[in-house]
């Protein structure tokens, strides 16, 4: 292979480079494949689902089949809550869910790894030193070239300056404002006439089915497009229609229909918007780590607003709440169609 505009004791040092960083690849890759073979290779298989041991590619993969997880809570909850219906405070349904929470909580403080440069956590007996050196060596190729100090006040200064950061710290509070819906969505249905409280559950688990798979397929889409604006905002339209048809319509069939529209819509819009963020404030580690937080922070603003839009004298219909909705939902879509 003739690289141009380069002598030819350049060409031969490129091509010796690149056969000592492909020799390390294939050679990790064997070691990778002996651990699983031997069936000591666990280390191996969470490396590959850690977001900070794989590639931006990877990364931006990995976010969006992770970020369907909201989609499945209330669907696995109103599942397993079916059976304490009766309870007038909702107490049996708490417990349930703190439960199935706290298991999962100690596991992942327990086995979720640091950064592959740092001397603690469990990549130290998760992973081979060959694993961390490659997983160091992908990262580094991966960043954009940016000076850092290293220091946290360093990538701190550099979040808060980015207005990307706060760009998309406001597309976020909109996306969780405009399911607000989700922690009502019982009493939405209930509304709706259609059944006894076990009917209800149980008709609330469908549209969160579908919305994960809708999250799945949209992730994909994406990803195989490599575009992220259309994919948010044609979901926030589409939960928009659902809010609308909920407020002008008293017919119960066609407004639970409608919130398919909006389930759907809302949750699958907001996986992407996260993966995409932090695909683009990633210029230096630091700087990363306080955008990301940030990012997760900022949005819980929109939650904790969304609850005060269900007045309880707006049962069963909510048309303020909807209405508001309407209003995050279109924010959130027409930011990121400027984005």
């Amino acid at each position: 292979m003739t690289i141009p505009n380069l002598s030819e004791q350049d060409q031969v040092e490129v091509r010796a480079e690149k056969a000592t960083d492909e020799s390390l690849e294939v050679a990790v890759k064997q070691d990778v494949d002996a651990r699983l073979d031997d069936g000591n290779g666990w280390g191996a298989v969470y490396q590959s689902w850690t977001p900070e041991y794989c590639d931006e590619t990877e990364r931006k993969l990995l976010r969006k089949v992770d970020k369907p997880s909201p989609v499945w809570l209330p669907l696995a909850c109103s599942r397993a809550c079916m059976g304490l219906v009766d309870s007038q405070d909702g107490s049996g349904c708490n417990i349930i869910e703190g439960a199935i929470s706290f298991v999962p909580a100690i596991v992942a403080s327990l086995l979720t790894p640091e950064l592959p440069e740092s001397t603690t956590g469990s990549q130290k007996w998760l992973f081979s030193a060959e694993q961390l050196a490659v997983a160091r060596d992908r990262i580094a190729r991966d960043r954009v070239a940016q000076e850092s100090d290293r220091s946290l006040w360093f990538g701190f200064k550099l979040a808060l300056t980015d207005y990307r950061t706060w760009t998309f710290g406001l597309v976020l509070i909109a996306n969780h404002a405009a399911y607000g819906f989700n922690y009502f969505y019982p009493s939405i249905v209930k509304g709706f006439n259609l059944g006894n409280n076990i009917v209800t559950l149980v008709l609330t688990s469908p549209p969160y089915l579908v919305g994960a798979a809708a999250s799945f397929f949209i992730s994909w889409s994406s990803y195989r497009r490599n575009e992220r604006s259309l994919h948010i905002a044609i979901p926030m339209c589409l939960s928009i229609t659902g809010f609308i048809i909920s407020v002008a319509t008293v017919n119960s069939p066609a407004r639970y229909a409608a919130s398919f529209r909006y389930v759907v819509g809302s949750f699958a819009a907001n996986g992407l918007v996260y993966s995409w963020a932090a695909s683009v404030l990633n210029q230096t580690p630091e700087k990363k780590a306080v955008a990301t937080s940030l990012i997760n922070v900022l949005p819980q603003l929109g939650n904790i607003m969304s609850p005060y839009f269900f007045r309880s004298q707006d049962e069963p219909r909510h048309h303020l709440a909807l209405i508001l909705l309407i209003v995050f939902a279109a924010l959130c879509g027409s930011i990121c169609l400027f984005l």
